[in-house]
């Protein structure tokens, strides 16, 4: 079966995409430009709190690794065109949080859920085939375990404005590192160098803040409903995480592109959406976000 949705681009929001989505993965037929362009120049102004060379880092109790992710702001242009272009929508990120180092791997993934589709799959390969509601299930089973419990840890899907400002770590640019766009094939798996197929985690480099494959390799469920990018700056944390409990039919957010997609569909700003019961996918996966624990002063 075909679908057809629009897909809205927040620094072009006159233009409708009309997106093919198919058991391939969307995505596939965007990107037109040449792969080895400069990065735009209209990217998000990103302030952070003092980060260190090296990010904090922990491990769950099923041996998932967690980034520490500083406090900070994202500032993204106006999407309306009477609006002065100069125009920033400044978001705050008031606390800092842990956030996957990688994507969910399959064996993660049967650690928390028997999933037996997933039991047999190359363990350090990224899960896919799982709906919105499969990880949002999955994060609510991961923060059940015991061990979780006891220390106060409550794992969920990242917002689309964490998944941005932690893909970017203080970058501005079209992706998380410095150059042109050749640069990308070290950063990540995309069509240019995937071969048709996704790699296992951390296999290319990290972008500053210690995190792996946010560009290419699968894209990435968000917890939001997808909508204007940023459509109301006074929109908190616990206003987002409410819209679960509106429907779970609406379009969610996916973030970071694929290994079927090209160059343009990877950057950090890349925003596409997806029906969230459809489950047999094999280009959108997920990580997790965690909560500090109780008590703790972020």
């Amino acid at each position: 079966m075909i679908v057809l949705l629009p897909l809205f681009d927040y620094y072009q929001p006159d233009r409708i995409q009309f997106v093919f989505l198919f058991q391939y993965g969307l995505g596939f037929f965007l990107g037109q430009e040449n792969d080895n362009q400069q990065g735009a120049a209209d990217e998000p102004t990103v302030r952070t709190a003092q980060a260190g060379a090296q990010q904090e880092t922990l491990q769950n109790s099923i041996g998932m690794s967690l980034t520490l992710i500083p406090a900070g702001e994202l500032s993204i242009p106006s999407a309306n065109a009477s609006r002065p272009q100069n125009e920033l929508k400044k978001r705050q990120i008031p606390n800092s949080f842990f956030i996957g180092t990688c994507e969910v791997t399959n064996k993660q993934y049967y650690a928390v859920t028997r999933s037996a589709q997933h039991r047999y799959k190359p363990a350090n390969r990224p899960a896919t085939k799982v709906s919105w509601a499969e990880a949002v299930a999955f994060c609510r089973r991961l923060s059940a375990i015991a061990a979780e419990q006891q220390l106060g840890h409550v794992s969920r899907l990242p917002t689309e404005l964490e998944w941005e400002y932690a893909c970017r770590a203080g970058t501005q640019t079209a992706f998380s590192f410095p150059g042109t766009n050749v640069k990308l094939a070290a950063y990540g798996w995309f069509a240019s160098n995937a071969n048709g197929t996704a790699h296992a985690v951390g296999t290319r480099k990290a972008n500053p803040w210690g995190l792996f494959d946010m560009h290419g390799n699968n894209y990435e469920w968000c917890y939001d409903a997808y909508g204007p990018y940023l459509d109301n700056s006074n929109k908190t944390l616990e206003d987002t995480l409410q819209i679960e409990k509106l429907t779970e039919t609406k379009l969610r957010v996916i973030r970071g592109g694929a290994f079927v997609n090209r160059t343009v569909n990877v950057r950090s700003a890349n925003r596409d959406a997806y029906l969230p019961a459809i489950r047999n996918d094999p280009v959108i996966g997920f990580r997790t976000v965690r909560t500090y624990p109780k008590g703790v002063s972020t």
